[in-house]
């Protein structure tokens, strides 16, 4: 019986990740399926809010390719087909597939598709906010925007103003520029929001303190749903920057998004 039994089904990126990052340490198998299978669907995988499949045959040597540009955090597209299915999974600017990883979407596609990208670790310290939101510590607030020369994205967490009283520190903030380091956690696609959730507390304990604001957290899902959708950083400041519309979903993309309450 191999490790991986079929129909297994890892609900997003990170997930995956870890799937086959144990596989790969705890078998020593040729094939995710262990010889058993060939079916292009013997796995499924949530990448990018889009149902994809994992075949049978995909090969250790394969395995080891993709847990590499994950490490590397390499963007993954959609090749598509001239029939339109299956779309191959790639990896990489310009975007190239995985020899012996066969990682397919489910539902086709007639041009190329960012799946998923290198602002993962801006996406995965959103996460982290979401989740320090359902564990009761609802007072951290979110403030993204642009740096001054338009190239960083960058974000400041912070206590909502009467929730800690004089507990200190605060706040910290993060910039794009500053690589994978977030609270001295390096941030990759098998970090779990949880995780890096965690380590924010550590870094800053006021951000564990219980605190109720159902009006936030429930703007800030629908925000954070929104971000997971297109692939794209919120900005709420930058030079020049309209924020009669609200947030702006991708910088310069035009999609907008209404401010956070009051």
């Amino acid at each position: 019986m191999p490790h991986l039994a079929p129909g297994q089904r890892a609900t997003d990126l990170s997930d995956l990740v870890r799937l086959l990052q144990r596989w790969t340490q705890e078998t020593t198998e040729a094939t995710v399926s262990g010889g058993t299978s060939t079916h292009r669907a013997y796995l499924t995988a949530v990448v990018g809010g889009v149902e994809c499949v994992l075949a049978g045959d995909t090969t250790r040597a394969g395995v080891a390719a993709f847990l590499d540009r994950m490490d590397r955090r390499s963007s993954l597209w959609v090749v598509p087909s001239r029939t339109g299915r299956p779309c191959r999974v790639a990896f990489g600017e310009p975007a190239e597939v995985l020899d012996g990883f066969f990682l397919y979407t489910e539902q086709p596609y007639w041009s190329p598709k960012l799946l998923d990208a290198p602002q993962l670790v801006g996406v995965r310290l959103l996460q982290a906010v979401a989740a320090l939101h359902r564990r009761g510590s609802q007072h951290v607030r979110v403030s993204p925007g642009m740096s001054p020369s338009g190239v960083y994205w960058r974000v400041t967490l912070s206590a909502a103003p009467g929730s800690i009283g004089d507990e200190k520190p605060s706040q910290l903030s993060w910039s794009s520029g500053s690589g994978a380091d977030v609270v001295g956690v390096d941030v990759t696609a098998a970090t779990t929001p949880d995780a890096l959730a965690d380590a924010l507390v550590a870094a800053v304990p006021a951000f564990g303190r219980p605190w109720r604001d159902w009006t936030y957290t429930g703007w800030y899902a629908e925000l954070l749903a929104l971000v997971e959708r297109e692939g794209r950083l919120p900005v709420s400041f930058a030079d020049w920057f309209d924020k009669g519309p609200g947030w702006e979903v991708g910088w310069g993309s035009g999609v907008r998004f209404p401010p956070p309450p009051v």
